[in-house]
């Protein structure tokens, strides 16, 4: 409810969010007409990931149907998908903190809560489009598995928010990654293995999808 408040209040963007909010109205606008996309004729300094405003419009994509068909002012898009987005972060929060009831209680759970509510700037953000804001939900599932004794899937997470989102994010998961080997938490082979596998599939993920959209070779984070 905080994070729709915020979005009510400031529904606009400023220039860091607009690449991404542009491309999901784009994307739901016109589909895979890719000629009258905005980022072809205004590129920006430089070239950004389409994956997760394509994540965005096709869980908003039922909603863009209903308000097209009701004929309102294309801002109640922007707004939808903004909670959309919202949404997204604030199911991340639930698995983050449910990590941390099931290793410090439910008590230490409802404290990270409130902590996280009553900071503005979280929920101010959580349904902005910046590349942070999907790296974040990323970010926070993986430290959920790890408090939940999952480290490798932990490890999936941040190595792909590190290829798609944000390059980055490296300084956080090589620190991570270091930690979980000197406490024996994973085994060498096996998060190499998995880190390279991850690391490759990410990459081809979003090079191929970018390079769609961008109309040339590509790897947005690269």
């Amino acid at each position: 409810l905080i994070v729709v408040f915020y979005v009510i209040c400031c529904p606009f963007t400023k220039v860091e969010e607009s690449f991404n909010m542009q491309a999901t109205h784009d994307i739901l606008q016109f589909g895979t007409q890719l000629s009258y996309y905005d980022h072809l004729e205004f590129p920006g300094v430089v070239p950004r990931t389409f994956i997760g405003s394509l994540l965005i419009a096709a869980l908003s994509y039922p909603i863009h149907i209903l308000l097209d068909h009701l004929n309102v002012p294309v801002l109640y898009n922007q707004i939808a998908c903004r909670c959309v987005l919202g949404l997204v972060s604030c199911l991340s929060i639930a698995h983050f903190r449910n990590g941390v009831a099931s290793k410090f209680g439910e008590r230490a759970s409802q404290l990270t809560g409130l902590l996280l509510v009553f900071q503005f700037h979280m929920c101010f953000y959580m349904s902005r489009t910046l590349p942070n804001v999907f790296a974040l939900a990323l970010c926070l599932n993986a430290f959920a598995f790890w408090l939940k004794g999952k480290p490798m899937w932990s490890i999936i997470l941040l190595t792909s928010a590190t290829v798609i989102f944000r390059c980055d994010i490296l300084v956080l998961l090589g620190p991570f990654t270091l930690q979980l080997l000197l406490s024996k938490e994973i085994e060498f082979v096996n998060t190499a293995f998995t880190g390279i596998v991850t690391g490759v599939v990410a990459l081809l993920l979003t090079v191929i999808v970018d390079s769609i959209f961008w109309q040339r070779l590509v790897w947005p984070e690269g």
